[in-house]
């Protein structure tokens, strides 16, 4: 489709962006079941589906801190200024 390898994969990235966009966020609780049945099905080949979908559910757990959430909606804080939501 196009001839220039760089330019494919940039296209391919601003067309994830774009789609990504579009979509609704999700709340903390789908994104974690959302993960958690993606790992499962990944993890199932080698056995492991449930611990995985255990993980995948507890991820984020950090993020549930109020502290975390206030961060989030602090449209004035500087991204990247919280390096571990549970070490507060």
């Amino acid at each position: 489709m196009y001839k220039n390898p760089f330019y494919a994969q940039q296209r391919a990235y601003v067309e994830y962006m774009e789609g990504k966009a579009a979509r609704k966020q999700q709340t903390l609780t789908e994104h974690a079941a959302n993960v958690a049945g993606h790992a499962s099905k990944f993890a199932a080949k080698c056995g492991d589906a449930e611990l995985s979908g255990i993980a995948g559910i507890l991820h984020d757990l950090g993020k549930t801190r109020p502290e975390f959430q206030a961060y989030l909606k602090d449209e004035s804080a500087k991204r990247g200024s919280v390096l571990n939501p549970l070490a507060a």
